[in-house]
């Protein structure tokens, strides 16, 4: 049967669909790669920093799932236009939609964004549990050193100083009790709890 001008413009329509779909897929794809392993690599360098890294993840987590669901309605629109275009192509008698796979490159990148959101979370449950980060017993002075370095950022207070008005050993749960203030301030009173095994504060609350 020969082939209509109409069907011609249709069926050059329906392949320019599915073409669109697969290259929005594909650069879409390579953007959020790259962003996810600048972000993990980022946190990677904040694993002294839980309320750092617990920020990337979300930020992670929500990359990921627009990923996947951007992957999604691109698949469906993929499909639904091959769908057509076999259609058409059984109508005018030729046969160059090749069928889709189960495995195919849409479900190998909605596995992979899946992958990459486990991986966040991976992540977060490993630095609340202290498995990635150096452990050890850390002096007192090490250990009011690395509060004071992150105080700024858990106070909302960028480039504060602080300065320590008392620091008590607690036994049970192998971690420092200390009181700070911020400098020229010691009516604003921090309580602090740093876990030494896991180098982390643990608690912190203005008193």
């Amino acid at each position: 049967m020969p082939i209509t001008d109409d069907q011609k413009v249709e069926h050059d329509a329906l392949l320019k669909e599915m073409h669109k779909a697969d290259d929005l897929v594909e650069k879409h794809s390579e953007l959020v790669i790259t962003i996810t392993g600048a972000a993990f690599a980022f946190a990677a360098t904040q694993l002294n920093n839980p309320h750092i890294v617990y920020m990337a993840l979300i930020f992670g987590l929500l990359v990921s799932i627009e990923w996947f669901i951007k992957i999604s309605r691109h698949k469906q629109i993929f499909l639904a236009a091959r769908e057509k275009l076999a259609a058409l192509e059984t109508t005018i008698g030729i046969n160059t939609a090749r069928p889709m796979s189960r495995i195919n490159g849409f479900s190998v990148l909605q596995a992979f964004a899946v992958l990459v959101a486990a991986g966040w979370i991976g992540l977060g449950v490993s630095v609340w549990n202290g498995w990635l980060t150096k452990k050890g017993n850390l002096s007192a002075s090490s250990a009011f050193e690395k509060v004071s370095e992150e105080m700024p950022k858990l106070a909302n207070n960028p480039g504060s100083k602080w300065e320590l008005q008392s620091m008590d050993w607690r036994e049970q749960d192998r971690a420092y009790e200390i009181l700070m203030f911020t400098q020229g301030k010691p009516q604003e009173t921090w309580n602090i709890i740093f876990d030494i095994e896991n180098a982390r504060i643990t608690k912190w609350k203005k008193q």
